[in-house]
């Protein structure tokens, strides 16, 4: 099922996603960003890199997924929405997850996350 990209919710969503990494990194989440949300929303949808946002709770879950994240995770955006994130990784790399964590509690971002993922069906990319 598609994402649903005119649910105001959701262009609220990617407008508080956008404003946040431009309050913090002094710079546009994306280049061109269109400053229609709703065509803002389709482009961070679209973009070709991930953009996941999760919530600040104790074991946080997943509250944005792009295009390029479901594709990697093989994930829907109903089965990714409200996943906590620590099933992103394997559990031997947990670890260095929560120290990552920790830097965006601290920063309120990460943009340069390199690490091992698995996917829905337990490949590892």
């Amino acid at each position: 099922m598609p994402v649903p990209l005119t649910d105001p919710a959701l262009i609220a969503r990617c407008t508080l996603i956008a404003a946040s990494f431009r309050r913090l990194l002094g710079r546009d989440l994306l280049p061109a960003l269109p400053s229609d949300p709703a065509q803002a929303a389709c482009a961070i949808d679209a973009a070709p890199v991930v953009i996941l946002a999760h919530d600040g709770g104790e074991r946080p879950r997943f509250t944005y997924a792009n295009a390029t994240a479901r594709r990697l995770w093989e994930l829907e955006w109903e089965r990714f929405i409200g996943m906590p994130s620590e099933q992103s990784a394997e559990p031997d790399q947990r670890e260095a997850r929560e120290a990552l964590l920790a830097r965006a509690r601290r920063d309120g971002f990460i943009d340069d996350y390199r690490g091992i993922r698995i996917t829905a069906s337990g490949r590892r990319f």
